[in-house]
């Protein structure tokens, strides 16, 4: 380290330190230790290091751009590169792996002093401002304010007091910005949906659900204009967009869409481009220049919530009062001393890696964390969540009247041994949970009243109990809110798909249910993408409500489920791909040559197969078939064409595919 960084603070806690690490994005910022960096990176208030540096990489960007390249100034950068690269490599893995699980311990605890110290703060600022004219408080309602020191004027010597509060203040959270939407389509009774896609820079609208034979596309005009903005350090500009028909005076559709801030800079107004059917009006608005990098755009839509350190856990009180979804039985033990069994609550690292860039910002060593929760044990008094797992200790559930175990098939898994096998030989494979260890065995949890399966508790780790969250219920008493009610059975497909293609490159689920007969209903999924951001809007809210949505195309059929050997396969195809017989040759046999020539050969399973019970079942397929809705037929038909080879109903026999979304819970 250079003598000028050794002089320099850290940006957090303004201490001193001979060996402070800096950001590797913006080179501005100095942190003593990775707490301090995780802390200051985008805390709840919202004025974290997390903005301020993607502002500057944009400065930085633009300047170099329209400028000459400086020798010097090179030069000077490239030594601090090294300097900081070398006290980076000096951290061998183990080192790296102990802050990492730090991270997650220390940040809510962090989190919670600075908001203690803004609150402070702004009650300090507003006694100090007292009206000459006002009245004197009466005694019993003076309020004693903390304060650092206690000055006495006569002796001119100050007292260091430490002051306790009597409750802790309340947490100040950055309000999420609304979006409303508007237009005689709405009030008619027809939906709208609004699809932000952030890889072409572009927004597509559909209107569905009301008769459009009326209008004619030479009567229809969009009017895009940009809204003056006075925030000057927001990332992004509002530009209002207004669906004309013949009545100038009545828009058919007005709402407001943003936009990155670069694009207006010499930039002309987006275009757009409007169609029209029997059933719906589909709108197109493409901005200029795409460029890669919409996190602005992204933010504003979803509320900063993508960020791995903006997720929010759940309310330790509420989690008192965790139940079965399914018969609200009480699975939470009760204290004899009327205390709170869950005290606290952390979050589970996530495995996203968009989210586990913000944990290793300053790191440029090999990661080797692992990001899943089966090496996670579980804390009494304590709750450990992800967005669909939560892990809760043996000792805090009530084992007798709340839950039980059984030896029995497991969430997702088939009863029958046979025909379990017989997949793993086929094209397809059973799903199994990533957080479950291969070598080790599970029990089933389950409610003690319906019998419901709630999760499972490997044998390796006995005392760790991990639930599903879409199976649960909690909620406060005398209250009609689940605070789990965004935890479908829809959410979590979405999360094991998302998974399943990222670590196996598999895009297609077969969702089965229990059947007695030999013929069982399934629903057979095909993901098309999970970066896009959807909103909805129908004729009883006119306000949208943006979230990540995983568009998949579905088609509902039926499939032997018992009976199935290798001299009579079931013959199953569907987009190309045989989600039933075994391949034709071993991974052996097959050369590079081959490989890359002949599409028929398949060396790995193609598709997942997972069990859900009907009712879950039915509830997946009632939401797609309502979801699908949203999309006109030329998207559908275009997508369906794309991915499957065939238009909708001219397959084998005649089957409908349909282009729908699931939601991701973040």
């Amino acid at each position: 380290m250079s003598d000028q960084t050794a002089l320099r603070t850290c940006h957090h806690c303004s201490k001193p330190s001979p060996s402070l690490l800096r950001c590797t994005q913006c080179k501005s910022a100095y942190y003593c230790n990775r707490t301090c960096q995780s802390a200051a990176w985008d805390p709840a208030d919202g004025t974290g290091h997390r903005l301020v540096c993607r502002r500057l990489r944009k400065r930085a960007a633009t300047a170099a751009a329209s400028s000459s390249t400086d020798v010097n100034g090179a030069a000077v950068a490239n030594e601090a590169w090294r300097d900081l690269t070398n006290h980076v490599q000096s951290m061998n893995c183990d080192e790296a792996y102990r802050q990492m699980c730090l991270v997650q311990d220390e940040i809510q605890r962090l989190q919670s002093c600075v908001e203690f110290e803004n609150q402070t703060k702004v009650v300090m600022d507003s006694s100090s401002i007292v009206s000459d004219e006002a009245p004197c408080p009466a005694e019993d309602e003076k309020y004693v304010h903390e304060v650092e020191t206690c000055h006495n004027p006569d002796t001119e010597i100050c007292n260091e007091v430490s002051v306790v509060p009597n409750e802790q203040p309340a947490s100040v959270h950055r309000s999420k910005p609304e979006h409303f939407i508007s237009g005689s389509w709405l009030r008619q009774g027809g939906a709208s949906s609004i699809e932000f896609l952030p890889n072409v820079k572009s927004y597509l609208i559909t209107l569905t659900g009301n008769a459009s034979s009326c209008l004619e596309r030479d009567s229809l005009n969009l009017d895009v204009s940009l809204v003056a903005n006075e925030d000057t350090s927001s990332d992004v500009s509002l530009y209002n967009a207004k669906l004309y028909g013949s009545n100038v005076d009545n828009p058919i559709l007005s709402l407001k869409i943003p936009a990155d801030k670069s694009v207006r800079n010499g930039e002309p107004l987006p275009q757009y481009n409007i169609s029209l059917d029997k059933n719906s009006i589909s709108i197109r608005i493409q901005f200029h220049n795409p460029t890669p990098g919409e996190s602005a755009v992204i933010d504003e839509l979803l509320g900063m919530d993508t960020s791995a350190f903006s997720s929010t856990t759940s309310d330790a009180k509420s989690l008192n009062h965790l139940c079965c979804r399914t018969c609200l039985n009480m699975i939470i033990r009760k204290d004899d001393t009327n205390q709170s069994v869950i005290r606290s609550v952390l979050p589970l690292p996530s495995g996203y890696w968009n989210e586990i860039t913000d944990y290793l910002i300053c790191y440029e060593g090999q990661p080797t964390v692992e990001f899943n929760s089966s090496s996670t044990s579980a804390i009494q008094n304590t709750a450990l969540e992800d967005d669909a797992i939560l892990i809760l200790h043996e000792l805090d559930l009530e084992k007798e009247a709340g839950i039980c175990e059984l030896n029995v098939k497991g969430y997702g898994e088939y009863s029958s041994k046979s025909v379990e096998s017989t997949f793993v030989e086929s094209g397809s494979q059973p799903w199994k949970d990533k957080s479950t260890r291969t070598d080790s065995d599970v029990k089933t949890i389950a409610c003690a009243i319906c019998c419901s399966t709630l999760g499972f508790v490997s044998n390796h780790d006995t005392n760790t109990y991990r639930l599903y969250k879409h199976l649960l219920s909690c909620a406060l008493p005398n209250t009609n809110s689940n605070i789990f009610a965004r935890n479908t059975c829809g959410s979590f497909l979405a999360r094991e798909m998302i998974r399943y293609a990222e670590s196996e490159a598999i895009y297609t689920f077969i969702v089965e249910t229990e059947s007695h007969s030999t013929l069982s209903r399934c629903i057979l999924l095909r993901m098309l993408s999970w970066d896009s951001i959807m909103g909805t809007v129908d004729s009883s809210a006119h306000q949208i409500q943006y979230q990540k949505v995983l568009k998949v195309i579905f088609e509902e059929t039926t499939i032997k489920s018992s009976s199935m050997t290798s001299d009579n396969p079931m013959d199953l195809r569907w987009g190309g791909l045989d989600l039933c017989c075994p391949p034709i040759q071993s991974n052996s046999g097959i050369t590079m040559t081959a490989m890359m020539t002949n599409t028929n050969a398949q060396t790995k399973a193609t598709s997942v197969t997972i069990s859900l019970s009907p009712g879950e079942w039915h509830e997946l397929k009632h939401s797609l078939v309502v979801r699908s809705q949203h999309f006109s037929d030329a998207v559908r038909d275009a997508a369906v064409m794309t991915k499957l080879g065939v238009l909708p109903g001219k397959g084998l026999e005649d089957r409908a595919a349909m282009l729908s979304f699931l939601s991701i819970v973040t």
